[in-house]
């Protein structure tokens, strides 16, 4: 059984005024919030499966929004959202896991996919990082990939490059959990706090014997929400 890390703990100032009292994860795309739509996405995957869902910026109206949830959907306060970037949030979710030795999914709580999408990165059976071909989007992370394995992690990779745009959404193995958090872990020890994750996973594919696929999903409906025009687009990806 896998379990699942959202990173929701962010402030979402480019969605001011809206996100002035309701935190950027508890914004409504189709009659329902960011989050809760996350969160039945992965239940209808696995109705028992451990979701553990870090949020921080307005921490009680996320927790108002999660409470009829069942005890397998765990929320967790990172009480330093303001001086930590999502590395923090993540590391605070991987020690909060109950089964180590599962897999797991770690996705970013600002983003709004199609069922299809979660469901295949659930049923893949080796790590790896959901990404779209289709389009190059300058605001997303992307990825390098040599010999069918994902090499480099970054914003600044260009499609001149070879970039491809990843989608914040990615699986891990047991083993290779393990090894991200140690990572995650060097990085919280030495004060290096205000990172983004995927640092830590562009660390990790420097490691021998560590082995990242893409997961392409072109075609599918998906939108990082990070301003009004983003939100505006979600709500029209799934008017009606």
């Amino acid at each position: 059984m896998k379990s699942a890390i959202i990173l929701a703990a962010g402030i979402g100032s480019r969605l001011f005024p809206l996100t002035k009292e309701t935190p950027k994860c508890c914004i409504e795309v189709s009659g329902k919030s960011i989050i809760r739509r996350i969160t039945d996405q992965l239940l209808s995957c696995d109705p028992h499966m451990e979701i553990i869902v870090v949020a921080g910026y307005k921490f009680q109206v996320v927790e108002e929004e999660m409470k009829r949830y069942p005890e397998n959907i765990i929320l967790i306060e990172n009480k330093e959202y303001l001086t930590t970037n999502n590395m923090e949030s993540c590391r605070i979710g991987i020690k909060m896991r109950k089964s180590p030795d599962k897999g797991c999914l770690i996705i970013n709580g600002d983003c709004a996919y199609s069922q299809d999408i979660i469901r295949r990165v659930y049923e893949s059976d080796r790590s790896c990082i959901a990404t779209d071909s289709s389009i190059f989007n300058e605001e997303n992370m992307k990825i390098l990939i040599s010999n069918d394995k994902v090499t480099a992690i970054s914003k600044s990779i260009t499609e001149k490059q070879g970039g491809i745009t990843s989608i914040d959404l990615y699986n891990f193995s047991a083993g290779d959990l393990e090894i991200l958090n140690s990572i995650i872990e060097k990085y919280n020890q030495s004060g290096d706090r205000n990172k983004w994750t995927e640092v830590a996973i562009n660390d990790l594919f420097s490691i021998q014997g560590i082995s990242i696929q893409s997961l392409d999903i072109a075609g599918e409906k998906w939108i990082e929400i990070d301003n009004h025009d983003d939100l505006e687009m979600a709500r029209n990806l799934w008017r009606g």
